[in-house]
């Protein structure tokens, strides 16, 4: 609108200029009087000339305007696409994460139920789940106290236990590397932490210690992914405290 009134003022100003130098008048004021006012001519000639006046000044003005508002119209247009560029953006993150989520929550829930599977074949005995992972860690402290057995050994001996159980081991230890893996690729940078811990928090904890020994006495190229690529998770006073506990029991 106000565009739309600048134009008219300058035609205004223009015509005005024109008729002031060309009637002589005094002032602005003589508009106002009619005996300054010379009337229209009947010539072509003026009529030209006066056309050729007012192209010649209008013209150009109203052309800078037209170009500045042509201008304006495609900076505005820019800004309008780089703000729908970025609502994309923000829009497919979130689509991601949500993809994300869905495909956590159900490893979370798949390694659950992979645990509440898990028996162990040892030689007192054939236990499941949590009694399993009771079972197994005294099974290796007491081998370890009488047999005063190196780290190599004690894996030799776990080797064969994970072997009669049908991989029940590597089993738990493939579902904590698929989860791993899914928040090394998929999760956002800046969540990353957050997932680690509710993986954590959500993972039962004979489950957690089941990895801790896998950690300590096997090596698998998925633990060693895990390792490579979640320090952090190893790191967490619980975890750590566990794996050291391990170590110093050789020595």
């Amino acid at each position: 609108m106000r565009v739309k009134i600048s134009a008219i003022a300058i035609i205004a100003i223009t015509w005005f200029v024109y008729f002031a130098y060309f009637n002589h008048w005094d002032d602005m004021w003589d508009i106002f009087e009619p005996r300054k006012w010379s009337g229209f001519s009947d010539s072509k000639g003026d009529w030209g000339t006066f056309g050729d006046y007012v192209g010649g000044v209008l013209n150009p003005i109203l052309s800078f305007i037209s170009i500045v508002m042509l201008i304006n119209s495609i900076n505005l247009q820019r800004e309008a696409n780089n703000s729908l560029i970025e609502d994309s953006k923000r829009q497919s993150k979130l689509e991601d994460k949500r993809s994300f989520e869905v495909s956590f929550y159900n490893l979370i829930e798949a390694e659950r139920e992979e645990f509440k599977e898990l028996e162990l074949i040892l030689p007192n005995g054939t236990f499941k789940s949590v009694k399993a992972v009771n079972e197994l860690e005294n099974y290796i402290t007491n081998y370890i106290e009488e047999n005063n057995s190196t780290l190599s050994e004690t894996s030799a001996i776990l080797g064969g236990i994970d072997d009669a159980s049908g991989m029940a081991i590597f089993s738990v230890v493939r579902g904590f590397y698929v989860l791993t893996k899914l928040i090394n690729e998929k999760c956002p940078i800046e969540d990353r932490e957050h997932y680690i811990d509710v993986c954590v928090s959500l993972t039962p904890v004979k489950a957690i210690n089941i990895l801790v020994i896998a950690v300590v006495y096997f090596d698998w190229k998925n633990i060693s992914y895990m390792k490579d690529n979640f320090p952090e998770f190893f790191e967490k006073p619980g975890i750590k405290n566990s794996i050291d506990a391990f170590y110093e029991m050789h020595g």
